[in-house]
């Protein structure tokens, strides 16, 4: 879309509250933004790049030329990006989406990559909670009646479930995780809840080439038969994993439903990480290394 195009969808009609979904490209963004325009939203759907904005638009003309939807180019990692599209878009609630797994043993990773997946995945959804949360209290020190906000953080149950080869993944949808309790408390006074989807495995493109990446070690490091048993195992579960338009669904629940619940599940093994925390920490060492033919503890 151009900007001209942008500016009369901006300048449209609307109803309902103004949902922001990074990421809205990939699978559960898209679904994301399909089952928010059907709940009557009105959705800003954000995009990296040109390609995927035509894609997006064109997929859902008939929202755009009613002034429902709007596609914003923005990158996550650039604050002044961030400040550009809250400002113009002025959203209440927005939905952290964007991102992607950075997948292979946690060493295999060099600092580069690590760096970039946590400032992806926790630092950008803080930089646009921030935002969000500093209209509030500009509300709030000028005595305006408080609207109600919300932040939706999409996580992963592999933040607390042990399996090998999604360290980095992990460790992001962790800190996310982290960072969303905290800010549910320090945020509610001014109106904003936080909330938590905790996904599962869902079907998506990104599990085309998953086993191909983790399978490409660094070093011949007596690795080689987890990595392929991982991939066996992912492949056989695969037919199992969620449709991306379920968690879109509960996305939209979450983002529109009044008081939703601090934390939501939904997709294949999305409680797994619930399971995982009763059982002792060498049980599950000696599971995972069982399970994926990593050998035994020396």
């Amino acid at each position: 879309m151009g900007d001209e195009a942008e500016e009369t969808a901006m300048s449209s009609p609307k109803s309902g509250p103004t949902v922001l979904v990074t990421g809205a490209n990939s699978a559960i963004g898209s679904a994301s933004v399909d089952a928010l325009l059907d709940r009557g939203a009105v959705v800003v759907a954000t995009v990296r790049g040109d390609d995927a904005a035509a894609v997006v638009a064109a997929e859902r003309e008939s929202a755009v030329a009613a002034g429902r939807l709007t596609i914003e180019r923005l990158e996550v990692t650039d604050a002044d990006d961030c400040e550009r599209v809250m400002a113009r878009c002025r959203p209440t609630v927005v939905v952290n989406n964007a991102g992607a797994a950075l997948l292979g043993a946690v060493c295999d990773v060099d600092d580069d990559a690590a760096r970039a997946q946590l400032e992806v995945m926790v630092l950008g959804p803080v930089r646009l909670a921030r935002s969000l949360i500093d209209v509030a209290r500009h509300e709030r020190s000028d005595g305006t009646e408080l609207a109600d906000r919300r932040v939706v953080n999409i996580s992963s149950s592999l933040a607390s479930t042990p399996m090998p080869f999604t360290g980095w993944y992990a460790a992001s949808k962790s800190a996310l995780d982290t960072v969303s309790e905290r800010l549910r408390v320090e945020a509610a006074p001014l109106g904003v809840a936080v909330v938590t989807v905790e996904c599962g495995a869902v079907s998506t493109e990104a599990w085309d080439d998953a086993a191909d990446i983790v399978r490409r070690p660094s070093v011949d490091d007596g690795t080689e038969a987890g990595r392929r048993q991982w991939g066996r195992i992912t492949s056989w579960l695969e037919p199992r994993f969620a449709d991306p338009e379920e968690v879109g669904r509960r996305v939209a629940s979450v983002a529109l439903d009044p008081s939703p619940p601090p934390v939501t599940r939904v997709g294949f093994g999305s409680r797994l990480g619930l399971a995982s925390r009763l059982v002792p920490a060498p049980v599950r060492d000696l599971l995972g290394r069982t399970v994926f033919r990593l050998g035994r503890a020396r």
